[in-house]
């Protein structure tokens, strides 16, 4: 009979890559050399959700499983030095409902003992464990063993200053704690919190740091944190090494425009730039102007970029009644000829005012061939802010112009209303596909109208209208998705 410990490393490789984690860990057990060989991915990228409940995400482990792995890493450090990715997600739980026993505390503190050479010593160290007796002291420690450790992700409970998580990595006495870590995300798990400000600069200052994710854990969720920028960006300045850092996304944040510029001005090799803003009604506009002179910045590097903005009510202030929620606007991005992906809306991209038709006679919509970068492979436009007040109208009503002016040269004859139904539209061909001549390497277009499609009346929630877009781009070879979600 064949056995598959007499095939080549290679292929055994690559069959157990194919395996589910269940009969991974099922072919550990089966003999030592299956055991040496299944070790690696097993352990290889580690995405833990703590939750109290029962849940349909297959990474769901209850509390008492998450110490028991947390006891066995510590208990096997070579377990532990396959691990290349660790997330740890919390859920509906937090670190410091994660208590540990006698017994646990007293193996930790023996592990605790072997790791002299932190900044703050062993003996502190166990004190904590004693005097909180949570999770958040002994994470850390797992995290530490982890010698090989590329990817992490973590709660911002375990970054603040003066955790054991911030000793590891500013001490710089022992070379093998985390001295491959190159990718960092911190998710704020709940909502309103705070991030640290010393933990950002700790993340951003550190040279090996190239990839830095500042996330809330809940889609809709405001990570509220008023991170001086200009502060973290002077961190950067005095101590990493400029072009180190390639990649920056801080997702769901209410960051000021000025403050992400200062903190560009220091990468200026970023590659990879991904922000989505979420303001308070009474914390006052985007402003697009200062944005804009932040991308300029790394202009000729960028080469992934999703620009994201909402708002929501606050103190008595109704977000969709506010007469200003953008100043200026992106302007064209002509310039930035390294961008292949982008990710945004019109309304970013136009501005507040932008989304009006050009004077007589053509009476032509706001142009993307004009606006868009040279090199674009994917196009992702979102309905951010489709039906508050200054884009109640022009946005939702003149996107289809917008796109088959882009796409086949297409524009409307006559005056845009609302009622026309879009078979009883004139159209217009001005000769040629302006998308040809101004991105011709574009492959891929996504609409993405999840968000707030429902609310634009007779035009996207139609069926047919939204077939009509498909046609359009797929006429020109380009692959067209339209998210809409429960639209019909």
């Amino acid at each position: 009979m064949a056995s598959l410990n007499l095939l080549p490393t290679e292929l055994t490789d690559l069959i157990i890559q194919d395996l589910s984690r269940q009969d991974i860990r099922s072919l550990v057990k089966a003999c030592k050399s299956l055991h040496a060989a299944a070790l690696p991915a097993l352990y290889g990228e580690l995405n833990v959700h703590c939750s109290r409940f029962k849940s349909k995400d297959k990474n769901a482990i209850s509390p008492d499983n998450v110490k028991q792995l947390c006891r066995t890493l510590i208990l096997r450090p070579d377990f532990a030095r396959h691990i290349r990715t660790f997330e740890m997600r919390h859920g509906d739980l937090t670190c410091h409902e994660l208590r540990i026993s006698r017994t646990e505390r007293k193996l930790f503190k023996k592990a605790i003992d072997s790791q002299w050479w932190y900044v703050i010593g062993p003996r502190e160290w166990k004190e904590d464990l004693d005097r909180e007796n949570h999770f958040a002291a002994v994470l850390p420690l797992v995290i530490s063993q982890c010698e090989r450790l590329r990817k992490l992700s973590i709660s911002n409970n375990y970054a603040n200053p003066g955790s054991w998580l911030w000793s590891i990595i500013k001490s710089s006495t022992e070379p093998k704690a985390l001295r491959e870590l190159s990718s960092v995300r911190v998710v704020c798990d709940v909502p309103q919190r705070r991030f640290e400000q010393n933990a950002m600069e700790l993340f951003l200052s550190s040279p090996e740091i190239e990839v830095l994710v500042l996330s809330s854990s809940r889609p809709g969720a405001s990570v509220r944190h008023d991170l001086d920028l200009q502060r973290m960006a002077a961190a950067v300045a005095e101590t990493r090494i400029a072009g180190t850092f390639t990649a920056l996304s801080i997702l769901r944040s209410s960051l000021s425009t000025s403050g992400l510029r200062a903190m560009l001005k220091q990468t200026p090799q970023l590659r990879v730039l991904e922000c989505t803003f979420l303001y308070a009604a009474s914390e006052g506009f985007l402003d697009l102007n200062i944005l804009r002179a932040g991308l300029d910045i790394v202009r000729t590097t960028l080469v992934h970029l999703v620009l994201r903005f909402d708002i929501y009510d606050s103190q008595g202030t109704s977000a969709r009644e506010l007469s200003r929620i953008l100043t200026g606007d992106l302007g064209f991005l002509r310039e930035f000829t390294s961008l292949t992906t982008l990710e945004t809306s019109l309304a970013l991209l136009f501005g507040q005012n932008g989304l009006v038709y050009r004077p007589e006679p053509l009476k032509l919509p706001c142009s993307l061939a004009d606006t868009l970068p040279p090199r674009l492979h994917k196009l992702r436009i979102a309905d951010d802010l489709w039906t508050f007040k200054p884009f109640a109208w022009s946005e939702i009503a003149m996107t289809m112009d917008v796109f088959k002016l882009f796409f086949v040269g297409d524009y409307m004859l006559g005056d845009r209303f609302l009622g026309i139904e879009l078979e009883n539209q004139v159209w217009k061909n001005i000769g040629y596909e302006p998308w040809k001549t101004s991105t011709p390497e574009l492959r891929e277009f996504v609409f993405d109208i999840r968000m707030r499609g429902r609310d634009s009346p007779n035009v996207w929630v139609k069926q047919d209208v939204r077939d009509e877009l498909q046609r359009v781009c797929e006429s020109q070879g380009i692959k067209c998705s339209i998210l809409h979600g429960n639209l019909g």
